[in-house]
């Protein structure tokens, strides 16, 4: 199973997929890869996150004042995932 990312030229965001294969794939709290997603701000997408079904596992956190916000969190499915935005 997979799921694709909205595209179109001249606009702005990240194109990409996600991928269901069970048994090659498992999702990870501290093993694998760490996605980033950018935001216009972290916060309006951890607000979510408990609703959801998923766990925040680092705050809204400011990394430095030019490199700007950071936040952590596990989905539904146990994948750990960051945020970062400006502000």
């Amino acid at each position: 199973m997979m799921g694709w990312f909205p595209w179109a030229d001249g606009k702005t965001g990240a194109n990409g997929s996600l991928i269901l294969q069970p048994n090659w794939y498992r999702p990870s709290k501290m093993d694998g890869v760490l996605l980033y997603f950018a935001s216009s701000d972290v916060q309006n997408e951890l607000d979510g996150i408990e609703q959801a079904g998923g766990k925040i596992l680092k705050p809204k956190t400011q990394i430095s004042p030019d490199i700007s916000f950071m936040g952590l969190f596990l989905d539904s499915e146990g994948n750990r995932i960051g945020l970062h935005s400006r502000v």
